[in-house]
């Protein structure tokens, strides 16, 4: 098998990035769909769309590596509150670009 180009290497990495971004999006629009009070706490607590959508695909680990989307699919509404409660707002924080969520 020839090796790739790197070129082509960073075609692709730019296509699933921009993928992944869409889809992150996506999983917050359901949510606003779906859970709208859950969705408006997520905003509230994370600052921004970006933010809020790359927390409900990002697993954490107090619920086995699974995701608050994942969480949501299972039907298990409660989880994902709790792990939002466990968040920590972006005015507490004293670095204004990061949240600390609890994973």
């Amino acid at each position: 098998m020839a090796a790739r180009k790197f070129e082509e290497i960073a075609s692709d990495i730019a296509r699933v990035a921009t993928w992944r971004e869409e889809l992150l999006s996506s999983a917050l629009d359901a949510l606003e769909s779906r859970h709208p009070k859950l969705a408006q706490a997520l905003l509230e607590n994370v600052g921004n769309r970006r933010r809020a959508g790359h927390w409900i695909c990002a697993p954490h680990r107090a619920y086995g590596g699974k995701s608050p989307c994942e969480l949501l699919a299972d039907g298990d509404e409660d989880s994902v509150w709790d792990l939002l409660d466990g968040a920590t707002p972006v005015e507490a924080s004293c670095d204004k670009t990061r949240t600390n969520l609890a994973y």
